[in-house]
């Protein structure tokens, strides 16, 4: 009789076993690196939300002609030409509105601390407190008003 070259059943056990735990490692790996992928993603999100917040903001601010406060909606409306653009703050989002157009900027902040001018309801400091992705930020502006503006304000 002539014997056949061939592999063992205890060979072949061990190379199932060892397979099985290569497998199991492999994708162990794969799903930590999906979660800290998903993790990253989600903070590169909220971070690209802030500074669209805040690149927005900051030129809405410095290009109005006049900036009020409107406190029962927790919102700030910027008067640019003659149209309005108004910022309402809530838990979740911050959300602008411009014409026909809105936009939400998925950023968690606190009600901005807002200063006025003297005798008059136009903002002329305003700070933030933000929270994008877990870490605070601050960060305040500053507008000047010409005599022109200041004087139609006045009585």
């Amino acid at each position: 009789m002539q014997k056949l070259k061939a592999f063992t059943i205890v060979e072949l056990v061990v190379v199932m076993i060892i397979s099985a735990i290569t497998l199991a490692t492999i994708y162990t790996v794969y799903l930590l690196v999906k979660k800290q992928y998903l993790r990253q993603t989600e903070k590169v999100e909220q971070l690209n939300s802030y500074l669209q917040f805040k690149n927005t903001f900051s030129a809405d601010f410095n290009r109005a002609d006049s900036v009020k406060n409107n406190t029962e909606k927790k919102s700030v409306i910027c008067y640019v030409d003659s149209s309005k653009i108004s910022y309402e703050f809530s838990a979740k989002a911050i959300v602008r509105r411009y014409n026909a157009f809105t936009d939400s900027f998925l950023v968690f902040s606190y009600d901005p601390d807002v200063k006025t001018q003297e005798n008059s309801e136009l903002i002329n400091y305003i700070a933030f407190k933000m929270v994008p992705y877990k870490d605070t930020v601050f960060w305040q502006l500053t507008k000047q008003y010409d005599a022109n503006c200041l004087q139609k304000i006045k009585p």
